[in-house]
């Protein structure tokens, strides 16, 4: 899914910022390093709690927002 490996992307660069490791990071937020790679590449599957924790841990967070919808469908715009 291509919003996760964005996601994904941007807790690498935040990680790196802050000079972490992926193993530093999985100790941090008491996580297998599988577990992170596996964020870090946006695979799904990943409970969302552990992105919230892994987010968190890097000082970031997650918000959802409102999408315009066109129909009855629930297609959005």
């Amino acid at each position: 899914m291509i919003i996760l490996e964005e996601f994904g992307r941007k807790i690498v660069l935040q990680r790196e910022k802050l000079g972490l490791t992926q193993m530093d990071l999985a100790s941090l937020c008491e996580l297998s390093d599988l577990t992170i790679r596996n964020i870090e590449r946006g695979k799904e599957g990943t409970a969302i709690g552990n992105w919230l924790n892994v987010a968190d841990k890097l000082g970031m967070k997650f918000e959802l927002t409102i999408k315009n919808m066109i129909d009855e469908k629930r297609e959005s715009i």
